[in-house]
């Protein structure tokens, strides 16, 4: 799991920055409440979010599932097995001790958790912008 960390980290970072901001653009867009502007701008921004939150959830139910997958190879009765399927279950229970969650950049875990965060960041980045716009 560090390889692919490693390889896609910097693009998921890259795609969660752009949720960011895109969504503070919707969002500023939204706020004049104009007909016009929630007919252009409102289905956008709910396909933006769906994105955000759907990608969150599938790298959430792969961090589950291999939770699971640990939680089952530590329970193999290895103890009844022959020495060819012993090795082998130790090769799994050696493989499985690695934590198997997918950082961004290498620093920041991919899941709902972040996903929440960024949408409570882009919030307080819109009602910056929307003060700055009223002035």
């Amino acid at each position: 799991m560090e390889d692919i960390s490693s390889t896609f980290g910097f693009s998921i970072a890259v795609y969660y920055l752009y949720h960011q901001l895109a969504n503070c653009v919707m969002f500023l867009q939204l706020s004049s409440l104009d007909a016009k502007a929630l007919i252009r701008y409102g289905p956008m921004t709910l396909i933006i979010l769906q994105l955000q939150i759907q990608i969150s959830a599938v790298f959430e139910l792969l961090s589950s599932m291999t939770d699971k997958l640990i939680l089952a190879a530590y329970s193999l009765p290895w103890e009844l097995m022959d020495v060819r399927n012993r090795r082998a279950a130790h090769l799994i229970l050696a493989q499985s001790q690695r934590p198997l969650g997918l950082k961004a950049v290498g620093m920041v875990e991919v899941g709902i958790q972040t996903t929440v965060t960024i949408l409570k960041t882009t919030l307080s980045y819109f009602v910056m912008l929307r003060a700055v716009a009223m002035e």
